[in-house]
């Protein structure tokens, strides 16, 4: 649920009339379809030059911005260049994107300004776009995210060698809203941080009436084998459980009530094999 309630967070009203600059929205799973989800990047960092790149893109095409207009400049691949120094080479390209879309952010607030009242907006004027990081994966790419006031970055003092992260300092033009799995994303400094924990029992077996067109008070529910279902839906997971109680309203049709619950759960005990145990409390 931590997406569903990001994005009811990003509809409301107040909220996009307060970030007047836009809301960019980042699917911030890995885009290669080989990767494990599950398993941590080298190095603490999922992003590269590429990915990062594309991610700005997608910033720039949602607050209507031509991504030409942040002028990145491509990494050419030297023939025989050692592989480190080819990776600290694209990590200085990062560091340069980094101080770009700070800038072209500037750049953009000051020219929203001119048609807005400056004492109304003033304590906004640090923070009129709201970056949306879903499913993120590690702490060390939040910081590429947030973008300071002028570029901050390279041209504040960072060399662009040391360290893993864009460096440097200075006002935020942005804010950032973080949606994880992990829940080692607590206790990121300055931030506000709301915990979705699992679904209480009482609560998963009325989601699995709702999702199965059934009324809440029908005798399935206070069937002991319908407690047993939800629990074994990945620890009371909500996806799994919509998924099983639509799958409920197809074997209903065929092979009735109890019968249908009965396969159900055989089913998914088969399903989840292998993957029973792990955290499936979702953090915002």
């Amino acid at each position: 649920g931590k997406s569903t309630i990001a994005a009811l967070a990003c509809v409301r009203g107040d909220v996009r009339t307060r970030y007047h600059g836009g809301i960019a929205w980042l699917n911030m799973q890995r885009r290669n379809e080989d990767d494990d989800p599950h398993r941590p990047p080298p190095g603490g960092s999922r992003l590269d030059f590429e990915s990062y790149g594309s991610y700005l893109s997608d910033i720039c095409r949602q607050i209507d911005v031509k991504p030409q207009q942040l002028q990145l400049s491509p990494v050419v691949r030297t023939p025989g260049e050692d592989g480190a120094i080819s990776e600290l080479r694209k990590r200085g390209h990062m560091r340069d994107a980094y101080v770009r879309m700070g800038k072209l952010l500037t750049t953009l607030q000051h020219q929203s300004q001119k048609g807005r009242n400056s004492k109304r907006h003033n304590h906004q004027q640090h923070t009129n776009v709201l970056v949306v990081l879903d499913d993120i994966f590690t702490r060390e790419d939040i910081e590429w995210f947030q973008f300071r006031r002028g570029g901050g970055g390279v041209e504040n003092g960072d060399d662009g060698v040391g360290g893993d992260g864009p460096g440097g300092g200075g006002e935020r033009i942005n804010d950032i809203l973080v949606t994880s799995r992990l829940t080692e994303m607590n206790g990121v400094s300055g931030a506000t941080t709301l915990v979705v924990p699992p679904l209480e029992t009482k609560e998963a077996v009325r989601l699995l009436m709702t999702e199965s067109d059934l009324l809440s008070n029908h005798p399935i529910a206070k069937n002991r084998v319908a407690r047993v279902l939800v629990k074994e839906c990945l620890l009371l997971h909500p996806l799994t459980i919509k998924f099983a109680g639509r799958w409920l309203s197809l074997k209903r049709a065929t092979s009735g009530g109890q019968k249908g619950i009965d396969e159900i759960l055989g089913e998914i005990k088969d399903a989840t094999e292998g993957v029973a145990g792990k955290n499936n409390a979702d953090v915002l």
